[in-house]
């Protein structure tokens, strides 16, 4: 009797689990639908590309800025998530924007600030480094 009790209450864990990962993935797809939608609305010229003017659009239309809170996304953090999105070209395509709006939503975790923290170490190493390597110029030129 209570090995099938136990392979019954197993069956409906497994059920839950596997319900509550099909649950997140409606989530997530439901998310990346509504940004890509954003990403219409936004991409006024209709060539596929975010340009920072048609991004800027959003610091002025109070419906396109409630639809990013909608999202969860901070509407006070558009410069930054621009700035994660862009590649350096000055435009964003939809997978960047949509790779960038993830990121920035909701709250910072914990792998956010360790990756935060190991690239502040690498750029510490690599100002260190240069300024090894530039030391004996500014000695000869006696700036130090």
């Amino acid at each position: 009797v209570n090995a099938g009790c136990i392979r019954h209450r197993m069956k409906v864990a497994q059920r839950d689990s596997e319900l509550m990962i099909n649950m997140k993935e409606n989530q997530q797809k439901a998310y990346g639908k509504n940004l890509m939608r954003l990403f219409g609305e936004l991409d006024t010229s209709g060539d596929g590309l975010l340009t920072k003017n048609e991004f800027d659009s959003l610091l002025k239309d109070q419906r396109l800025k409630n639809f990013f809170s909608a999202l969860e996304i901070d509407t006070g953090d558009l410069e930054e998530l621009w700035e994660l999105m862009d590649d350096g070209d000055g435009s964003v395509t939809a997978e960047e924007f949509v790779k960038g709006a993830v990121r920035i939503k909701g709250n910072a975790t914990g792998i956010d600030m360790v990756g935060l923290v190991n690239k502040t170490k690498k750029v510490e190493r690599h100002i260190e480094q240069l300024i090894k390597r530039i030391r004996p110029s500014l000695v000869a030129l006696d700036v130090t």
